[in-house]
């Protein structure tokens, strides 16, 4: 049967195997689905990841910051 979701096929160790088994049972939830949402939770702190160097980044290369109060006043200020 034809399926709008895109399918993916792993070949697991016996230990990842094993420990997936667990959660599918804890859980009680099908395997594919406990692998995807991990799949997607790594997906998000990989995410999070580049972005956190991206910002340290940033701020390395800031001369100073402001304070909320100063930015605003900053902002407001006539040019």
């Amino acid at each position: 049967m034809p399926t709008i979701q895109d399918r993916l096929n792993l070949t697991l160790n016996p230990e990842l195997s094993r420990a997936l088994g667990i959660l599918s049972r804890k859980r009680k939830l099908p395997k594919a689905r406990i692998a995807r949402e991990l799949i997607e939770r790594a997906l998000e702190d990989d995410e999070d990841l580049a972005l956190s160097h991206l910002a340290n980044k940033r701020l390395k290369t800031l001369s100073t910051t402001l304070s909320a109060d100063e930015f605003f006043a900053r902002a407001d200020a006539p040019k």
